[in-house]
C-alpha cells in the first residue's frame, strides 16, 4: 500500500446517512487515504458530524464552503487531492471493506480506470448489479457508455481513477444531472484500458428524493444537455458519430417516458414545454439507426413515446401490470 488514495466525498443534507457511510470508508482495509469532505453548505447536522470524524482521524480532511451543488464540491475536493488515485464517494452510501483495496490492485495491474459491480441498496432488500469481469480498450469503453447498455456506467462512484489522467478535467457545474456521464466520457478519451470487476463493491443507496429517482424534475433535461456535450466532442474528434447520435436520443428518451409517467402534470405550459424539449432531442435518432444499434425492442418503445405518448403511456401501464 505506497500509494495514496484521496477520496473525495460532497456532502449536503444527509445527517441520516453520513455516519453509516463514513464509518464505511474508515474500515476500509486499504488504509493509505485522503479522506477530503466538502461540507456544501448543509443546514442540517451534517457538518457537525463532519467535524467530529476530522476530529477522530487525521486521514480526514474537512472544508465548509457556500453551498453551490455537488460538481462545485467535487471539483473543490479535487483541487485539495494529493493522492496518485482519485475516488468519489457519495455520503448516503456505503462500501463493503475491501473495496479500495480491491480497486487499487486491479489499477496496479496497469489499466487507466477501473470499475466494480455494484448493490442497488433498497434500504430492506439489496440487488446485484454485475458485470462480466473482462479488460476492455477505452474505445470498447466509450462505445459501451455512449449505448448506455450499463456495463461501462456512467456514474463516478464505482470507478478509481488515475488523478494524473483526470489532469484538469472538471464537473461541470452548470449541470445538474448528467455532470457523471461527461466527466466519465472525457476521461476515458485520455485512456487506453479499462477493467471491470464482476464484484460488487459499493452499496448504492435508492432513495425517493434521489436526484434521479422516479418523480421528474426539470434538471433531468441537463442529462440531454450533457449527452449534447458529448455528442459535440465526438463530431469535433470524427468519432463514432453514430453512437454519439443515439447517446442524445436515449438520454431524451429516458427523460421523456419518465415525465410521460409522471402524474400528475401540475404546471401544463412547463409539461408541454419538456415535451417539445425531448421530442426534438429525439429526432436525432432514426428508426434504421436505432434497430441497427440498440434493437427492435427499444426502437419501437422509441418510436411509440416519440410520435404516439399516449400509446407509449398506456403500454407501460399494461408492462408493468404483467409484471
Amino acid at each position: 500500500m505506497d500509494d495514496l488514495i484521496s477520496v473525495i466525498v460532497p456532502v449536503y443534507n444527509v445527517e441520516d446517512y453520513l455516519e453509516k457511510s463514513l464509518s464505511s470508508l474508515l474500515i476500509q482495509t486499504y488504509r493509505k487515504l485522503q479522506v477530503i469532505i466538502i461540507d456544501d453548505g448543509s443546514t442540517d447536522n451534517s457538518g457537525e458530524i463532519c467535524d467530529y470524524y476530522g476530529a477522530n482521524d487525521g486521514r480526514i480532511e474537512v472544508y465548509h464552503i457556500q453551498n453551490a451543488g455537488v460538481s462545485n464540491a467535487r471539483n473543490q475536493g479535487l483541487n485539495y487531492a494529493k493522492g496518485k488515485y482519485i475516488y468519489f464517494f457519495d455520503p448516503d452510501d456505503s462500501l463493503e471493506p475491501d473495496a479500495l483495496w480491491t480497486l487499487y490492485k486491479q489499477i496496479k495491474n496497469g489499466a487507466d480506470l477501473v470499475e466494480c459491480s455494484y448493490f442497488k441498496d433498497f434500504t430492506n432488500v439489496k440487488e446485484e448489479v454485475i458485470h462480466p469481469e473482462k479488460k476492455i480498450s477505452s474505445q470498447e469503453a466509450i462505445r459501451s457508455l455512449l449505448l448506455w447498455d450499463g456495463y461501462l456506467t456512467s456514474f463516478c462512484w464505482d470507478k478509481l481513477y488515475n488523478k494524473e489522467k483526470i489532469g484538469d478535467i472538471r464537473f461541470d457545474s452548470k449541470l445538474k444531472i448528467g455532470e457523471d456521464n461527461l466527466f466519465v466520457f472525457e476521461y476515458l478519451l485520455k485512456c487506453e484500458s479499462v477493467i471491470v470487476l464482476d464484484c460488487p463493491l459499493y452499496n448504492y443507496l435508492i432513495r425517493e428524493n434521489s436526484a434521479i429517482g422516479n418523480v421528474y424534475t426539470e434538471k433531468k433535461k441537463d442529462s440531454v444537455r450533457a449527452a449534447g456535450t458529448i455528442y459535440e466532442i465526438c463530431s469535433k474528434r470524427s468519432m463514432m458519430h453514430y453512437e454519439a447520435k443515439i447517446h442524445v436520443g436515449l438520454a431524451s428518451f429516458f427523460s421523456y417516458a419518465n415525465l410521460l409517467n409522471t402524474v400528475p402534470y401540475e404546471k401544463i405550459k412547463e409539461f408541454k414545454s419538456d415535451c417539445k424539449f425531448y421530442i426534438d432531442s429525439m429526432k436525432v435518432c432514426s428508426c434504421g439507426l436505432l434497430w441497427k444499434l440498440v434493437g427492435i425492442k427499444m426502437t419501437i418503445l422509441y418510436k411509440t413515446a416519440q410520435y404516439i405518448p399516449f400509446l407509449y403511456k398506456a403500454s407501460g401501464f399494461i408492462r408493468r401490470k404483467s409484471r
